[in-house]
């Protein structure tokens, strides 16, 4: 079981890129430069509270999107997801889309569980227990607790971008779709391809209900506009 978790953590952070990749992210710089604006003052806002009331909802939206576009891709899309490939990182744009949702997700998840145990005096009482004096434990707890506070803030800030990511893997998505739509009819379509329609070629995957459902999708995000 573990060494199966570390094998996804580790298939998963080599196909993101590592820390390069999140340190290059335009939503790490927004969320560090919210935590900037946070600690000087000019954000005043009970970020752990926020987050127990805001993530579940966020995380839970985060994966449906993820199950509904990999439950309802039809084959051709997964084909030509499989077959395109990114030209920076060198890897299939399925593979891409994939990993954007699954760090999505890992990284909500663990903003939400931060809010929990960041929570209380624990750390305080630790240091009780490992002998130190009050006066030393309750300095070291409260520069701890500043740290903490403003780390928390930030991969609140962070999780809460990366729903931007999620969209911008949608639009990819419609983009490939539309692509597809337009390549000439090499035969018959799969039927789990043709809820609607027979043909592939002058129809096509646009016509699908499941392409429809990931339209409305977009729809909602604003990113898509007929």
């Amino acid at each position: 079981m573990y060494k199966a978790l570390y094998l996804l953590f580790r298939n998963y952070w080599k196909d993101y890129g590592g820390w390069m990749e999140i340190l290059k992210s335009p939503f790490t710089h927004g969320a560090v430069f919210s935590a900037v604006l946070y600690v000087i003052g000019l954000i005043a806002v009970d970020w752990r509270n926020l987050a127990i009331d805001s993530l579940p909802t966020v995380l839970g939206f985060s994966i449906a999107a993820y199950t509904i576009t990999f439950s309802l891709m039809g084959s051709a899309l997964h084909r030509a997801l499989s077959s395109s490939i990114d030209r920076i990182k060198g890897i299939s744009l399925l593979t891409i889309v994939n990993t954007t949702f699954f760090h999505v997700v890992f990284f909500q998840s663990l903003s939400l569980l931060y809010s929990y145990l960041s929570k209380g005096s624990g750390l305080y009482i630790i240091f009780i227990k490992m002998n130190i004096g009050k006066d030393d434990a309750l300095s070291i707890y409260n520069y701890a607790n500043k740290f903490g506070d403003v780390l928390g803030f930030t991969l609140f800030m962070y999780a809460t971008f990366l729903l931007l990511s999620v969209a911008v893997a949608l639009y990819r998505l419609g983009g490939i779709s539309q692509r597809i739509a337009n390549l000439p009819s090499k035969g018959p379509v799969p039927a789990n391809d043709q809820p609607t329609v027979n043909t592939f070629g002058e129809n096509g995957i646009v016509k699908t209900w499941r392409f429809k459902l990931l339209v409305r999708i977009a729809k909602a995000m604003g990113l898509y506009r007929v």
